[in-house]
């Protein structure tokens, strides 16, 4: 700090100007100390002194002093961070202010449970690590929404944030998010460079694994996930359940139908009833056959719930209930009257990872896709 304040008394030397006092008109000290902040001579991370030191120092009223720094901050070359002071932006220098950026398609019911807990989530450890939020959510018609939500972009190009994290992707999301001019990452499972997704395949390996272990020898599974289409691009993440249900019954011996296997023919929309309907849709379907499998794997937690709806009408009909391997979030949980093991994952966990994803982009670091991987979690029973 005194060497700085040393600096900022820097004497006259009309040779070159970037060394002469700084003028008393705002604009003007604006420009000099935006000449020192691009020149180097005031390095990324250095903490200014206060504005009232400032203006002292530059025998300035504060309210000049702070008019000639506004600018800079808009600019992104100054950072305003509660508490801790201004300090000279660069790639050392801490996360001042995040969004956290919220799709919100129409379909979606205020009930769909998994995004809305991670939107808050991150919001709140972003805040326990001092770094300022602002909440985002597109609320648009659908016709606008192929183009960059217009408050969003003014906050990146203003440098008012310093990053984005987009809580779930959608295609018109994809095509925008890696054109934002500061950096961005996604939990979804688009093209976007920077994202977190979840491990489909060690999911479909380790819930049949697990029928396997319980002494299934016969398989189904429901997942609102699609089947691979040849228009999909790579990553394709989304085909990796399915992909790696078929790899994994025909590794362990596990008997599997094409009729067994219930998967929509284009995605799922998440919203509560649509997902529930179809896990009930589909196990009805499955349980009407003559032959069923004794184990079933179903993803996601919503369409969980429906397929347990669409189970009770079967029991007791003679035939044993299947050995159930579910997916549920930690936090949210899931009810299941019937023998069940589950397959965690954590919305803390994914929050986690976001953030870690986008500090490291702050600082200049590559990253790139995170699968998270589930946590079998055995149930009573069986």
């Amino acid at each position: 700090m005194k060497e700085l304040i040393s600096f900022l008394q820097c004497p006259v030397n009309t040779t070159d100007p970037l060394l002469a006092p700084p003028p008393t008109r705002p604009q003007q000290l604006t420009d000099w100390l935006r000449a020192q902040v691009l020149s180097g001579a005031l390095a990324p991370a250095t903490r200014l002194p206060t504005t009232q030191e400032l203006a002292r120092r530059w025998n300035v009223h504060i309210t000049v002093a702070q008019a000639a720094l506004t600018p800079l901050v808009a600019e992104g070359l100054l950072l305003r961070r509660p508490r801790l002071g201004t300090v000279v932006r660069g790639t050392a220098a801490p996360l001042g202010r995040v969004a956290v950026f919220h799709p919100e398609p129409a379909h979606w019911s205020g009930g769909e449970r998994f995004t809305h807990r991670l939107v808050r989530t991150v919001a709140a450890r972003l805040d326990g690590a001092g770094i300022a939020t602002c909440t985002l959510a597109d609320d648009r018609p659908e016709r606008e929404r192929e183009a960059m939500p217009a408050d969003l972009l003014r906050l990146a190009r203003s440098r008012q944030i310093d990053a984005v994290i987009a809580c779930e992707t959608h295609p018109y999301v994809d095509r925008w998010l890696a054109a934002l001019p500061v950096p961005a990452v996604s939990c979804g499972s688009g093209p976007h460079l920077h994202q977190v997704w979840f491990d489909l395949a060690q999911f479909a390996l380790s819930g049949v694994e697990q029928l396997a272990a319980r002494g299934c020898r016969s398989a189904g599974l429901i997942s609102v996930l699609p089947r691979r289409r040849d228009d999909d691009r790579p990553p394709a993440l989304h085909c990796r359940l399915l992909e790696g249900f078929l790899a994994a019954t025909a590794a362990t011996g596990i008997a599997t139908r094409a009729e067994w296997i219930r998967v929509p023919a284009d995605h799922c929309q998440a919203a509560e009833p649509v997902a529930e309907r179809f896990g009930y849709d589909a196990v009805r379907a499955m349980w009407a056959q003559p032959e069923r499998p004794d184990g079933l794997l179903v993803f996601t937690d919503l369409a969980a719930r429906g397929a347990l709806m669409g189970l009770h009408g079967f029991l007791g009909d003679g035939r044993p209930p299947p050995r159930l391997v579910l997916h549920r979030n930690a936090e949210l949980g899931l009810f299941c009257p019937l023998p069940a093991d589950y397959l965690d994952l954590s919305v803390a966990t994914v929050a986690d990872a976001l953030i870690a994803q986008v500090q490291g982009l702050h600082r200049g670091q590559s990253t790139g896709l995170e699968l998270l991987p589930y946590r079998l979690v055995r149930g009573e029973g069986g």
